[in-house]
């Protein structure tokens, strides 16, 4: 299965997904296409990877790229996302087809995957955020952390925008700190969400 690749496999998944979808780049849609599913959620304005690089201030040494579904494969995960992978075995599929609907990116410094991230309109005015990363994001320091924040906090300039929220593991203490730093507030408790019937955090941050 896909969740037992290490790192090192990285080259070997990324022939996996290619052959998985003949005719499609890994993370893409048609511009057409992707710009009729935004409006349909409501949203105006189209944010691609440039767009991201105008609302976010990153530290030198680092830069964002689009994401790729191989991006996957790059992060040390902590053993509680781990176990979230391996219940659920088509997640990357489901990655895939969440970063194909709303923008997303890669923070990289040099040749390492620091942190993916994208944005899914659900409703007019409300996102979604997912997000991977690895254990290895606190050794990057509060330079990158602020960045972070930044473009959360440049995010209020999107016209109508009101709410991106945001769901993690109960469990997963290092994820629930991060999202505060961020400035999202736990609203409650989905019983049983994740694979594996695992509790989540509803979080959400209110523009």
């Amino acid at each position: 299965p896909w969740h037992q690749y290490r790192a090192g496999d990285c080259e070997y998944g990324i022939q996996c997904f290619l052959k998985k979808t003949p005719g499609t780049g890994p993370g893409e849609l048609p511009p057409g296409r992707r710009l009729e599913e935004n409006k349909k959620r409501g949203i105006i304005r189209e944010l691609g990877v440039i767009d991201f690089q105008n609302f976010i201030n990153l530290p030198d040494g680092y830069r964002l790229i689009p994401f790729s579904p191989a991006h996957f494969y790059l992060y040390d995960y902590s053993e509680i996302e781990r176990a979230s992978f391996a219940a659920f075995p088509g997640y990357l599929e489901w990655l895939t087809a969440q970063s194909q609907i709303g923008p997303s990116a890669t923070a990289m410094r040099g040749g390492e995957c620091v942190m993916s991230f994208g944005l899914v309109p659900l409703l007019p005015g409300v996102l979604e955020l997912w997000m991977l990363r690895g254990s290895g994001l606190r050794h990057h320091g509060r330079p990158f952390l602020r960045s972070a924040r930044q473009f959360f906090d440049a995010l209020g300039t999107v016209p109508d925008l009101r709410r991106v929220q945001f769901t993690v593991h109960t469990q997963n203490f290092a994820g629930v700190r991060f999202a505060e730093w961020l400035n999202f507030d736990i609203e409650g408790t989905l019983r049983q969400l994740l694979p594996g019937g695992s509790d989540a955090f509803q979080m959400s941050r209110i523009y």
